[in-house]
């Protein structure tokens, strides 16, 4: 596919209404993410040192862990944008509370506070993460959708601790916190107004709720692909704990003070906004393999070498290369994600993603100390990039062994599929999951494709000649490429109430049933069209 294809794409996702209000809060999110954690450490760091600053990274994370299950699952009960709603300004009040307790010299109490925020934002990614595949329609246009938010999140990493940096120079990181709540309210605000067509979850028992809390576990159980790009993605999430440590010990040690440790970050931010660039090319429906092996170089190498320069200008390229190295991982495990994962726990298995996200902060800031303090900055970052490297070519052989890192399906096969007046409300994900289920069928003419009377396995897509409808010996209609048949049998789970035969030769496409039936009655605007489509023909015989 064309380059300019590839930015039409993004540009057309970057356009959609709702898009820009989600978006528009995800700045928000996302500046005061980066700010207030980079604010967070350099008041622990300044009190008590790495020691201090490592063990208020886990107060913050630990808590988080356990919160986000409950919050995914929120976000799987509830409207999307009331949970972002909720999300945004839970999070604006203990950022509030926070700036409050430094500003009082209270530094458990900040602390504490920091955690109730941390824990409330593991609500923001998963919904993220689900809402995409809902407004998007083709892999390409998801991809670029993914493109922009990622684009949006880079921002954040790139100017939240240089806004962060700033304001500690300026004042102090209360201010981080004060101005961080501010621009929450006004995410709050932006998402409050998104509406998304969804299916209404069924009534659930009080005794269903944890069970269904853990759902996202549960098929990680059994999705192997979805298990290994969750193992993917945290490879690149321990390497940002592993980094914040980093980052601050680098900056004290050789650059003389922890204030360049904002201007770092600010490097690490725009590597990733790079990252993401070069993840583009993803929207003309590449293969992931080649991104993974590239982050991989990107992530592991710079860590490896990071502690033999001391140079600002050395240390900005190193810091630089290693958020590209980052960005690209996350992107490509979210992407794959949300093609691959069952969407109708999509949500809960971006929930799981966000625990072991917290989780990997958490042990990234504490391994790296430990092996910094036992060793040297150059030492421990070499073992670092040591070990970032294997755990990724680890998690490349297995995704490759499965079949995870090929291209989406070929675009003449999907779009066929998503033209289909029963699909064509389908988000994304689904319509691929269609495409990779279907296969493709011929038929001679006179063949009698299916019969009236027998059972119905599949629902078939025409895409050459011409098939007649029969019932009896009554001639009901003949229907020519682009028209389908044979869904009536598999939602009314009756026998055929028609035969379909080939007039010459036939191309089609054959969707088995169970895949047929999961996605026409997952979604509100395909049940009534197949209702509507069964009826009429019902109503002409």
């Amino acid at each position: 596919m064309a380059k300019d294809s590839q930015w039409s794409a993004i540009s057309r996702a970057a356009k959609h209404p709702q898009l820009r209000q989600i978006e528009a809060a995800y700045v928000a999110f996302n500046l005061a993410e980066q700010a207030t954690w980079l604010a967070i450490t350099v008041f622990a760091f300044r009190r008590g040192g790495v020691t201090e600053a490592s063990l208020v990274a886990l107060s913050q994370l630990i808590p988080a862990t356990f919160v986000a299950p409950f919050a995914a699952f929120a976000g799987d009960r509830f409207s999307p944008n009331r949970a972002l709603t909720v999300g945004y300004l839970t999070q604006a009040a203990a950022f509030a509370a926070t700036a409050a307790f430094i500003a009082g010299d209270a530094p458990k109490a900040a602390y504490v506070a920091a955690a109730v925020a941390a824990s409330a934002m593991t609500v923001t990614r998963p919904v993220m993460g689900s809402i995409l595949p809902l407004v998007t329609h083709t892999p390409r246009d998801l991809i670029a959708a993914n493109v922009v938010t990622n684009l949006t999140e880079q921002l954040g990493a790139f100017l939240g601790p240089l806004i962060a940096g700033l304001l500690i120079v300026a004042g102090s990181p209360t201010w981080v916190f004060a101005v961080s709540a501010g621009g929450l309210v006004l995410g709050a605000l932006a998402v409050v107004r998104v509406s998304i067509e969804r299916m209404e979850p069924e009534p659930m028992e009080a005794s269903q709720v944890l069970r269904e809390v853990l759902g996202g576990y549960r098929a990680l159980r059994t999705e192997p692909v979805a298990r290994w790009l969750i193992a993917t993605t945290s490879v690149g999430v321990l390497s940002v704990g592993m980094l914040d440590i980093v980052t601050i010990t680098f900056a004290s040690t050789k650059l003389g003070g922890d204030r360049d440790a904002g201007f770092l970050q600010t490097a690490v931010g725009l590597g990733a906004l790079i990252g993401t660039g070069v993840g583009t090319g993803l929207v003309g429906g590449a293969r992931i393999l080649r991104y993974l092996v590239g982050s991989t170089v990107l992530l592991a190498v710079p860590f490896v070498v990071l502690g033999l320069v001391g140079s600002r200008v050395w240390a900005v390229i190193l810091f630089t290369v290693i958020g590209s190295g980052m960005s690209l991982i996350r992107f490509v495990g979210s992407v794959a994600m949300q093609r691959l994962a069952p969407f109708h726990v999509l949500t809960r298995i971006f929930g799981v993603l966000e625990a072991l996200t917290m989780v990997c902060l958490a042990l990234g800031a504490v391994i790296v100390a430990r092996v910094i303090s036992a060793t040297s900055l150059a030492q421990g970052s070499a073992i670092v990039g040591i070990a970032l490297g294997l755990a990724m070519v680890v998690c490349i052989v297995r995704l490759h062994r499965l079949g995870a890192t090929g291209a989406p399906p070929p675009a003449e096969l999907f779009d066929r599929i998503a033209d289909d007046p029963l699909f064509a409300s389908l988000p994304a994900p689904t319509v691929e999951r269609l495409a990779a289920a279907a296969r493709t069928r011929s038929a001679a003419p006179g063949e009698a494709i299916i019969t009236e009377g027998e059972l119905g396995d599949d629902y078939f897509l025409i895409t050459s000649g011409d098939v007649q409808i029969t019932m009896g010996a009554d001639i009901i209609r003949t229907m020519s490429a682009g028209e389908s048949f044979g869904e009536i049998a598999l939602l009314r789970k009756c026998p055929r109430t028609a035969t379909a035969t080939a007039t010459g030769d036939v191309g089609m496409y054959s969707i088995d049933s169970a895949t047929f039936l999961h996605a026409v009655t997952g979604h509100p605007r395909s049940i009534a069209e197949a209702e509507r489509i069964t009826t009429r023909f019902l109503g002409e015989t």
